[in-house]
């Protein structure tokens, strides 16, 4: 027991760890399919009530590659958001646009899971004024227009201590992180509220998520492998496909209780899951770099 318990932790330790920069454009490459992005690649909406959708899309109006994320609804209480790895100091940026004003106040950002007093963003007001977010909300002095991508860019350091804020790559603001709780930021939240105006819609797109080391330090959820590592469709009923930097040298497959279910040494790029039980399980690809743990779901 153990030893499977000190196996488990050990994954944990290796869960979810990337490259120096980690790129989210929603592509098929990616292990991205068009349509609702809830459970894709571990993406979650949320919605207290309909409607509100989240779609995947290609009509042409991507920033970076061919398709981009679509979020529309009403109401209050709704987000879309995915964890990943931080680093000591990391460059946090994407690209966003508003259809229309007078509609949602939006709150975009990263942000320490469950946590949204540890948040590194901006709000977008329904009149389309720019603040940030939300240590010291502050007017940027920039008005987002509708239709307009426009890419927005917070550098978080947690050795200084400092938040600086960037408007299509021009700093907007900086302040200094005073509460001593905020440690690390691990979720990529897009949040959004019509309370100012109930009952209008909201509509916006989201494109070319970057979240980047900075620093050239590890973060306190990184490990020292510097390869990159892409496992999809996930979740999935019969098979991954392993997209990597390095060749493969393994692959292992365990249960949450640490127990290795699955063992490839042929340094396979696609691995059969289809007899494998429906739940979660922690992937451990080897490669001459290291080794990186992704969680995969089988349905």
């Amino acid at each position: 027991m153990k030893k499977n318990l000190l196996a488990l932790l050990i994954l944990l330790i290796n869960f979810n760890t990337y490259a120096q920069t980690q790129t989210i454009s929603f592509e098929t490459s990616e292990g991205y399919s068009l349509g609702d992005i809830h459970s894709q690649n571990e993406w979650e909406r949320f919605s207290m009530t309909p409607p509100f959708s989240s779609e995947i899309m290609n009509t042409g109006a991507a920033t970076h590659g061919n398709n981009y994320l679509k979020i529309e609804g009403r109401g209050n209480n709704r987000y879309v958001q995915q964890t990943f790895t931080g680093y000591n100091k990391t460059e946090y940026s994407f690209d966003f646009k508003i259809d229309t004003l007078n509609e949602s106040q939006y709150l975009i950002g990263f942000k320490k899971s469950g946590m949204f007093s540890h948040f590194a963003g901006f709000y977008i007001l329904p009149d389309g004024n720019v603040h940030t977010a939300p240590f010291s909300p502050v007017s940027t002095g920039f008005t987002a227009t509708p239709g307009q991508w426009n890419n927005y860019k917070v550098v978080v350091d947690l050795t200084a201590r400092t938040v600086e804020y960037f408007i299509n790559n021009l700093s907007v603001g900086i302040i200094t992180i005073s509460d001593a709780q905020v440690t690390d930021f691990n979720m990529i939240n897009f949040s959004f509220s019509d309370w100012q105006n109930p009952g209008t819609n909201l509509s916006c797109s989201v494109d070319n998520i970057k979240i980047t080391n900075a620093g050239g330090t590890l973060g306190t959820s990184e490990v020292s492998s510097k390869s990159f590592i892409n496992i999809f469709p996930n979740p999935t009923p019969d098979f991954i496909n392993i997209k990597a930097e390095d060749k493969i040298d393994s692959v292992e497959i365990f249960d949450l209780s640490g127990k290795l279910i699955l063992k490839d040494h042929k340094g396979k790029n696609r691995i059969e899951v289809s007899t494998l039980e429906n739940g979660i399980y922690m992937v451990k690809i080897n490669t001459a770099k290291g080794s990186i743990t992704r969680k995969i779901i089988k349905n």
